[in-house]
């Protein structure tokens, strides 16, 4: 399991340190403290990208070296979060996607309870007062921030995994949340095939077990297509219902390269439609039509440059 943030030993980074407290996991760093999440699997992506800066002879010792650790990767991903057995990894924050607001993942929290005290501050506005405190309004104006409830409610989910130690045997028993991510699994089977590609450039087999893994994904991710609406969405993993909320992860299977080429052309019109992501500012993170948009705030409107 590769952490989505490793934290600086500084000062500074104390309350982030004990907000995630890692160490209660058993298999953490003891050196280091870190975010008890994962994040998209892009590292065969970024290890392809500096091969091919290498003359030949470096860049199959770059890839030796690097082999074992990638491939014990994609195997965590696997074994702890394709919990179905399905070909898709199972994601239990919004956290662990890297779209933290977006819509789909958003409104599933506005189908649950929330907790008395999130509750109580909504009703009371208290969320305004927040406004003002924030740290991370320091450095960027806090309307392109989650809004306070929403980042409240992320950390009250972040508080539930951190009581179950970070384990994924015991999170996915019973879940918050549990979710067949369409932006992960599009990441996920893109970096197979590279991965696929590395092993063969250096005369390798994959483990017979990832090799079986692989071959489901590749078909897998048809399973998060709706017909009727002509795209792709995130699927909750428990209720098996597709999480129908538009957001620019429908484009994202053009990345996995797994797709067929009608799928394909079918959302290549949506990017370059006007009345949905094409736009003066291409691929926002919602389509124009979506009730969630807003050109400012965070997830849920900006364009951003690494999905583009």
């Amino acid at each position: 399991m590769i952490p989505h943030i490793i934290f600086n030993s500084e000062t500074k980074y104390s309350i982030d340190r004990k907000i995630w407290r890692s160490k209660i996991s058993p298999p953490a760093p003891k050196n280091k403290s870190t975010s008890g999440i994962t994040q998209p699997p892009m590292l065969a992506e970024a290890i392809v990208h500096i091969g091919k800066k290498l003359n030949k002879a470096d860049r199959i010792k770059w890839y030796n070296q690097i082999f074992p650790k990638i491939v014990a990767y994609h195997g965590w991903i696997y074994r702890e979060r394709d919990f179905k057995k399905c070909g898709l990894a199972t994601l239990v924050h919004p956290w662990e996607y890297g779209l933290d607001n977006t819509p789909p993942w958003m409104d599933l929290f506005n189908h649950q309870t929330n907790p008395w005290f999130i509750s109580l501050m909504s009703y009371l506005k208290i969320d305004k007062i927040v406004d003002h405190i924030r740290f991370d309004a320091k450095y960027v104006d806090i309307h392109q921030r989650t809004s306070s409830i929403e980042a409240i409610r992320l950390y009250d989910s972040l508080r539930r995994i951190r009581k179950k130690r970070y384990k994924s045997d015991l999170i996915l028993n019973k879940p918050q949340f549990a979710i067949e991510d369409l932006t992960f699994n599009s990441i996920l089977i893109r970096g197979n095939q590279l991965l696929e590609e590395i092993a063969t450039q250096i005369g390798k087999d994959l483990p017979e077990e990832l090799k079986q893994h692989i071959l489901r994904s590749r078909t897998a991710l048809e399973e998060l297509w709706d017909d009727e609406l002509r795209s792709y969405f995130s699927r909750d993993s428990i209720s098996g219902m597709l999480l129908k909320e538009p957001s620019v992860a429908t484009l994202l299977p053009l990345y996995s390269g797994s797709i067929s080429k009608a799928k394909a052309m079918n959302l290549v019109q949506m990017i370059h439609n006007k009345k949905l992501f094409g736009l003066e500012y291409p691929l926002p993170s919602v389509p124009l039509t979506s009730k969630w948009f807003d050109p400012w705030s965070y997830w849920q409107g900006p364009s951003w440059v690494n999905i583009n």
